[in-house]
């Protein structure tokens, strides 16, 4: 039998939280991808370009801060000593 010390609950909590993340994420993106295709909610033009087209570019840059923010996070976490090398 395996033994489970902190080490196990740092890195769980962490999966866990990963997990968590990446699926509200793609339940977003599932939501937003079939507001587009089935509802006329973004039909209409900005200054000439499609409003599907804007928010379809935000959620990318969305994407990129988000996994900034990540990387960020989990660099400092390993630099205080949370996460063991």
């Amino acid at each position: 039998m395996r033994h489970h010390g902190p080490d196990d609950t740092v890195v769980s909590a962490q999966i866990r939280r990963s997990l968590t993340t990446g699926a509200i994420a793609f339940a977003l993106l599932l939501v937003l991808v079939v507001l587009m295709l089935f509802t006329p909610l973004f039909a209409g033009t900005v200054g000439g370009i499609g409003i599907g087209y804007v928010i379809g570019f935000l959620d990318f840059v969305l994407v990129v801060v988000a996994a900034g923010l990540y990387v960020r996070a989990q660099n400092r976490a390993e630099t205080a000593g949370e996460i063991a090398p």
